[in-house]
């Protein structure tokens, strides 16, 4: 009985532990979900300013006829 206590002690504590990697991998996989979110907006800010014709990034909005702010 005692090593069925023991056997089960340890499976409980691998369970736990597989949990928190789990939830650890749920959390970076999260943090560079947002880092490729943030980089589209970034990109698609520069596809228009390359569009509108600006060839450096604009740190503030221009108005050009035809074309919306960002």
């Amino acid at each position: 009985m005692t090593m069925n206590r023991i056997n089960s002690s340890d499976s409980r504590a691998n369970a736990i532990l597989n949990h928190l990697q789990q939830r650890k991998r749920a959390e970076q996989f999260e943090q560079e979900l947002q880092l490729l979110e943030d980089d589209q907006k970034m990109l698609l800010k520069r596809m228009f300013e390359r569009e509108a014709g600006f060839h450096a990034a604009q740190s503030e909005a221009h108005p050009l006829p035809g074309i919306q702010p960002w």
